[in-house]
């Protein structure tokens, strides 16, 4: 079951765009899925044009672009200066079921080297600062709902 939702969740991240070939400069990708709503949520970076869209491709085949704004250089060097490219690929919350919780899939490129994560219902101060960058700069109905600093995550 679980190599059958790394394939799924591989697969997401691929319909998503984190496979890009960007030579250029600075991009990142952050989507959400709700196993409740069955909703990928999609904000993506490139060329400081922030983009908000729903991720309907396995209904209508198609993404819908929902807000698109510029956003300014201060921004995406404090998104730099997260280090992202740091943390782990992969965090899973033992405590939620794999079918269950909130999931995250973020891609970075700085143009020189791609760094993939997934975060299953699973809380890190660097997402959480990442998220709260983001939703400086969206208006409040697309903010995105990132998990709580205390969401229970130790379970064995």
């Amino acid at each position: 079951m679980k190599a059958f939702l790394m394939s799924v969740l591989t697969f997401l991240g691929m319909v998503s765009g984190i496979y890009t070939n960007n030579e250029q400069g600075f991009e990142l990708y952050f989507n959400t899925y709700n196993h409740t709503e069955s909703l990928i949520a999609s904000y993506s970076i490139l060329d400081n044009n922030l983009t908000v869209s729903t991720n309907k491709r396995f209904i209508t085949g198609k993404d819908s672009i929902i807000y698109t704004t510029r956003i300014s250089d201060d921004i995406i060097t404090k998104i730099q200066s997260l280090k992202l490219e740091k943390l782990d690929e992969h965090y899973d919350n033992k405590c939620i079921m794999l079918i269950s919780g909130a999931e995250y899939f973020i891609g970075i490129n700085n143009g020189t080297k791609l760094k993939q994560i997934h975060l299953h219902h699973y809380y890190k101060d660097e997402v959480a600062q990442l998220v709260g960058l983001l939703n400086s700069v969206l208006p409040k109905e697309h903010h995105i709902n990132y998990i709580e600093r205390d969401t229970q995550q130790n379970c064995q």
